[in-house]
């Protein structure tokens, strides 16, 4: 009787092993939960699958328009059970919704599918039209990826904050001035099917800013001061037609359009031109000031300048302007053309990032980055 209550005992001992050993397999099978959500900004969208057995595979394809791409295909996981993805879609003109579509597999072979349609807001204007809408936009994303594409050092006649030639590689934003031997890196804009130069971007950039600032310059060729420009009741507004550069009086660069040389001392002594632009005051010494920054007020200053010089002398991009006194309170130094245009560009830039179609509501004490060149790429 022992013997057999040893063995009832062992056998049952046994059937709970084999039943603890089999308690994953026996767990019912599930499908993956997909979850697809916005992103925090217009255009993203977010994934998440989550489930009770291991992953072996996330698809996800995104159809907009007639294009449709497949950001994620992924048969490895980190975390078998939870995957996660962050997208963004990458919109066809003038199509404004996608759908986004997730499908999922186990291990046990059961799958899972969800969609979501992503949208953003339809665009203020036609992306077709020939308004400075769309020429801001094109200005400061191809000015961007310049900057990011293009490194060189001293022959590109930039000067550092001391005064001296820059030595060492830098991000800059090239020109059909600045090499001629590589002339398939020179940056060009095409807008409503037209495409510009640097040169012609730069003037049209110019008759825009001080449009939108409420001076009527569209037809200007010569003749006013900076001071006399006439009014533009009401001023120009991002849907307002882009000003074509004059027929005939194309602008090109001078010889120095990054020159700021010189430099300034604690106590005001000024050597050369100057130096490099700054913010605050000359006697407080470099040391004390900010570069590569300027206000609103200040740009508006060095436009009507700039723009009225270019026009009463040979077309030609002014290379500089000073503000040791008498002009602009609280700078000093020199503003040069190549600065002025890097300011132009995180103007429109911050337009478009805040979502402004004209310039009234910007104060004359916003600032705006003004950096020459750089040893990091431009986020």
């Amino acid at each position: 009787m022992k013997h057999i209550k040893f063995v009832l005992a062992a056998c049952l001992f046994g059937a709970a092993v084999l039943t603890g050993c089999n308690k994953e397999d026996d767990k019912p099978a599930t499908k993956p939960v997909i979850e697809i959500t916005p992103g925090e900004n217009d255009g993203t969208y977010k994934v998440d699958v989550t489930g009770d057995w291991n992953l072996t595979n996330v698809v996800i394809t995104v159809k907009a328009g007639d294009q449709t791409t497949t950001p994620v295909d992924q048969k490895t996981f980190s975390a078998p059970t939870a995957f996660t993805y962050e997208g963004t879609v990458e919109y066809p003109a003038k199509v404004y919704a996608a759908v986004v579509t997730v499908t999922a597999t186990n291990e046990k072979g059961l799958s899972n599918t969800a969609d979501a349609t992503v949208s953003i807001p339809e665009p203020a204007v036609d992306p077709d039209a020939a308004v400075l809408y769309n020429f801001a936009k094109e200005f400061a994303t191809v000015s961007r990826k310049a900057w990011n594409d293009n490194v060189a050092s001293g022959k590109i006649h930039q000067h550092t904050e001391a005064g001296g030639l820059i030595e060492d590689p830098v991000h800059y934003i090239p020109d059909s001035w600045s090499d001629p031997d590589q002339s398939g890196k020179w940056t060009t804009y095409t807008v409503a099917g037209k495409t510009y130069s640097v040169e012609q971007a730069y003037e049209i950039a110019t008759r825009a800013f001080l449009m939108l600032m409420g001076y009527d310059v569209a037809a200007y060729t010569g003749g006013a001061s900076a001071t006399t420009l006439p009014a533009l009741k009401p001023a120009a507004t991002l849907t307002t037609p882009i000003p074509e550069p004059i027929e005939g009086k194309t602008w090109s660069w001078g010889s120095l359009p990054y020159n700021e040389s010189g430099n300034t001392a604690v106590g005001g002594a000024q050597t050369a031109n100057g130096g490099p632009l700054r913010k605050g005051q000359m006697s407080a010494g470099t040391a004390a000031c900010q570069a590569n920054v300027c206000d609103l007020g200040l740009m508006i200053n060095y436009a009507r300048r700039h723009f009225t010089y270019v026009y009463n002398n040979n077309i030609t991009i002014a290379n500089m302007c000073g503000y040791n006194g008498g002009q602009y309170d609280g700078y000093y130094g020199t503003f040069c053309a190549k600065r002025f245009y890097m300011a132009l560009v995180n103007f429109y830039e911050y337009m478009m990032e805040n979502n402004l179609m004209d310039a009234s509501s910007i104060p004359a004490t916003q600032e705006f980055n003004c950096a020459l060149y750089g040893n990091e790429k431009w986020d």
